[in-house]
């Protein structure tokens, strides 16, 4: 028998053998009428992103745990929560499971990578006193909004299944390739890929009214998938009509077709352009794809491995797609066959993880250093839920302080390392394959550190939480070059925009189009570019980015080019602009600027030329 359930008008079914409930399988796409299913991207992440360095006995000192930092684990089912790695010295769980659908290995192992205690010490997790929330993946928009005041980050390592896809069993040609494209569409090109659908727009709506939520996606694991069994062998689609000539029909539009039935299969799902729509095609999340392990310390961008199955951007706007990388091969993590079961997995899916439980740290870190409370008491311990917060329990009914997900997005992009191995698919700058690189934990809490603990006088790094209120407004940040390379990270939080429809539609989904620029002696630097109709170029700085909600720009005073960049002088003022064009249709829009290789300070023969060093101005924009 079949059970059915309505989510934000989406018809979701889920099967049951002998009364026992299975994990859901899809969903009826209401942008199209077509069945989605859901997949689940697994993953393993080995230590590459210098969470390591930031737990207690790492080489930053930072001592961080992800203690008073909750997150929201939605997944194909539940997380074994009575599992050794939540339950040290015999408290409470940290684990707190909502919908008791069945436990779930890859949920077990999600959960682990980002905050196993270390009972196997090679099955740590990345943050190893955070709190978990454990739901399953259907209604994730609705519990999403509903939770939002209950935990800080959300991951998310699943997503709608898009072009080749395994194989399903038919009653007449038997295990056949499935394509999830319109064939009648499209021959060549899964619609879904890249695609900003109603889901991706309850995602951004979602995190818009409830800005401090950073929710983090797995990009998915298409990059390559083709058809099985040869360019002659059966395969099933969809089709808008009955084709002229088919193999058999499986009902709901689904026909098995092949070359005989001159039907050729569509081509493989390739590199770009593939992830699948949903929070991979918001814009308001962080998407990370995967990397091989990267040991070297620090990280060597002109030797990161992309791995072979992760999905690249972008998305169909243009929009990077996916925002950085995280290492996801080869994993091994709690499982949910006993609490005291193990499994290793590779996949997006642990990359997400591994970027989710550092950026748990790294929350940790930006409210201790900016004297924010936590979701536990000052000086309570780590450990589970606890009514009187006896020992090293921890007390979770301490409201907290909310930390912005542009912040948050930002101090992870402007620290990320830069992948510029050609082979992976890495360029200078941000690109379609690995964003803007590989998530690097300590530069992030050297930089937060740097930013607030420093004087004006003597700190190189700043970040500034600022709202543009009007279209006509333009804030200014003047400063000096240190002498390092002069970088600057804009993010915000994007109302949500309509979903598109069609083949690679190039529309635009931003709807507040803040930008970003740095002026040194009359000359403009731009931020970053791509192109998505040659996805594999890299990116430029000659014009304004008018597609996504992170922009950054480097400033050198030669030509950028393929190789090293050079820097500003010491001494060389410069000043950092925001800016907009167009309206503020849902009204003043918040954001994040992050700068590095600033100062106030000028040098003695500079003195005179600016007195306004790193002084923030606010004027109309001519």
């Amino acid at each position: 028998m079949s059970f059915k359930s309505v989510f934000c008008g989406v018809i979701i079914l889920s099967l049951t053998s002998a009364g026992l409930a299975q994990e859901p399988t899809g969903f009826v796409d209401p942008d199209t009428g077509e069945w989605q299913e859901i997949e689940l991207h697994n993953a393993n992440a080995a230590d590459t992103t210098n969470a390591n360095e930031l737990r207690p006995g790492g080489a930053g000192g930072y001592n961080l745990t992800g203690l008073g930092v909750t997150v929201g684990v939605w997944d194909g089912g539940d997380v074994r929560a009575t599992h050794q790695e939540f339950n040290s010295g015999g408290n409470p769980s940290r684990v707190t499971v909502l919908d008791n659908v069945g436990l779930s290995n890859h949920a077990t192992h999600v959960a682990g990578t980002i905050g196993a205690e270390g009972d196997s010490a090679s099955a740590r997790g990345m943050a190893s006193n955070v709190q978990i929330r454990s739901r399953s993946f259907f209604n994730d928009e609705n519990e999403m909004r509903a939770d939002a005041l209950e935990y800080d980050i959300s991951n998310h390592s699943y997503g709608t299944v898009a072009g080749w896809g395994g194989t399903i069993s038919t009653p007449n040609s038997g295990n056949v390739s499935r394509w999830y494209g319109n064939y009648s569409q499209s021959t060549q090109e899964d619609s879904d890929f890249g695609r900003y659908s109603s889901g991706a727009r309850l995602v951004d709506d979602v995190i818009y009214d409830n800005p401090h939520i950073l929710s983090v996606w797995s990009a998915g694991n298409d990059r390559g998938d083709n058809i099985s069994g040869g360019q002659n062998a059966r395969f099933a689609a969809f089709f808008s009509s009955a084709p002229a000539n088919f193999h058999e029909s499986l009902g709901g539009g689904l026909y098995v077709v092949s070359n005989a039935t001159g039907h050729a299969p569509p081509p493989s799902d390739g590199a770009y352009d593939i992830l699948p729509a949903g929070g991979q095609t918001a814009k308001n999340t962080l998407v990370v794809g995967a990397i091989s392990d990267h040991t070297v310390d620090p990280h060597n961008g002109g030797t990161i491995n992309t791995a072979s199955f992760s999905s690249y951007g972008g998305a169909d706007d243009g929009r990077l797609g996916v925002d950085v990388v995280a290492n996801g091969v080869a994993l091994r993590s709690s499982g949910s066959g006993s609490d005291t079961a193990y499994s290793t997995l590779s996949g997006t899916s642990m990359s997400a993880p591994n970027a989710t439980g550092t950026a748990a740290l790294l929350l940790q870190h930006y409210r201790n250093v900016r004297g924010l409370q936590g979701r536990v008491a000052s000086g309570t311990g780590g450990g589970g839920l606890s009514e009187g917060g006896e020992g090293d329990v921890a007390t979770l009914d301490v409201t907290p302080d909310l930390v912005n997900a542009s912040t948050q997005k930002g101090y992870i992009i402007h620290t990320a390392t830069d992948v510029t191995n050609a082979s992976s698919g890495g360029r200078v700058g941000p690109d379609y394959a690995t964003g803007y690189g590989l998530v690097d934990g300590r530069a992030a809490a050297d930089f937060i550190t740097d930013a607030f603990t420093g004087t004006d006088e003597t700190r190189e790094n700043w970040l500034f939480e600022q709202t543009i209120s009007n279209p006509a407004q333009e804030i200014v940040h003047n400063f000096f070059a240190t002498g390092d390379t002069v970088k600057a990270t804009l993010a915000w939080t994007d109302p949500a925009g309509s979903s598109k429809f069609g083949l690679d539609n190039r529309t635009a989904v931003l709807v507040h189009d803040l930008d970003l620029w740095i002026e040194v002696g009359g000359q403009v630097f731009y931020p970053w570019t791509l192109d998505i109709n040659n996805p594999g170029n890299a990116a430029v700085q000659n014009q304004a980015n008018h597609v996504d909600v992170v922009e950054q720009v480097l400033a050198d005073l030669t030509t950028l080019g393929p190789g090293p960049l050079s820097v500003l002088a010491e001494g060389t003022p410069f000043s950092v602009h925001v800016g907009m064009t167009g309206g503020l249709s849902f009204g003043p829009q918040d954001f994040a600027l992050l700068i590095s290789g600033a100062t106030t300070i000028p040098e003695p023969a500079s003195l005179v030329l600016l007195a306004l060093g790193g002084v923030a101005l606010v004027r109309r924009r001519r």
